[in-house]
């Protein structure tokens, strides 16, 4: 385990309240490093520490909103863990840290079958009609600033990523907003009884 981990584990110790006997580095984990700790009482939580870059960097809003949802999501039929703790700045964890629930299952990262797209769109269709308390969602805003759109030079075909980016350059439609993941794919979801 690395400085940053032992660091964040022993901050995980203090929040959770028990002492860590286990450990595991989590399948996934493309923006963040990803724990599985077991608790002396056998409990097991999710350490995700947020050291990759450009997340890094934006963690303290990235890290905020997600456990704002996870308390939103709280009591709904869409399975998500709890959020137990936060340390925004990685001053005490070693890196921006998010500590929650573990939730049971695994990924099913190379499956394409069409039971599995079925299970995924069933999700889907459920985290799109959720309606949080308090109002809608908060506003649009796209991930695709005007630095980020360039045309690569694999493109086949620059004309259609020059009229996409055309489309993100107009003002933003009147939308009725709707709750969505925003990063939904099968790395973001876990598997447990063939659902």
């Amino acid at each position: 385990m690395d400085t940053i981990a032992r660091v964040g584990v022993s901050w995980a110790e203090t929040v959770w309240q028990r002492r860590v006997v286990d450990v595991q580095p989590l399948a996934g984990g493309w923006t963040s490093t990803m724990l599985l700790l077991t608790g002396d009482d056998a409990e097991q939580s999710v350490l995700r520490m947020m050291t990759k870059e450009p997340w890094r960097r934006h963690a303290p809003g990235l890290l905020a909103r997600e456990s704002a949802v996870q308390s939103q999501l709280a009591g709904s039929p869409i399975p998500a863990p709890r959020s137990l703790a936060l340390d925004l700045s990685g001053d005490h964890a070693g890196a921006p840290a998010h500590l929650m629930s573990r939730l049971p299952g695994k990924l099913r990262l190379h499956e394409a079958a069409d039971d599995v797209v079925t299970a995924l769109a069933r999700v889907l269709t459920d985290i799109h009609r959720f309606e949080p308390e308090g109002g809608k969602p908060r506003e649009y805003q796209s991930w695709a600033s005007p630095g980020k759109r360039v045309v690569p030079t694999w493109a086949q075909q620059p004309e259609l990523w020059n009229e996409a980016f055309a489309l993100l350059a107009q003002p933003v439609p009147v939308y009725d907003g709707k709750f969505l993941h925003r990063d939904f794919h099968p790395g973001n979801v876990l598997w447990s009884n063939g659902g």
